[in-house]
């Protein structure tokens, strides 16, 4: 397994905190949803594991 393998998860968990929010509650009142996620265009998030040291 590589070592990025073992931070894949945790890397997932800290950017999904930072694209997704609870959807303000008129939206979630006429959409019918209860998560807002980021809306942007040509936009990438990039992470680069190496090993610790």
């Amino acid at each position: 397994m590589s070592i990025s393998r073992l931070f894949l998860p945790q890397i997932k968990r800290i950017v999904g905190c930072h694209l997704l929010e609870t959807e303000p509650d008129p939206l979630d009142w006429h959409q019918a949803t209860d998560l807002l996620m980021l809306d942007a265009r040509d936009m990438r998030i990039a992470a680069r594991v190496r090993r610790p040291g």
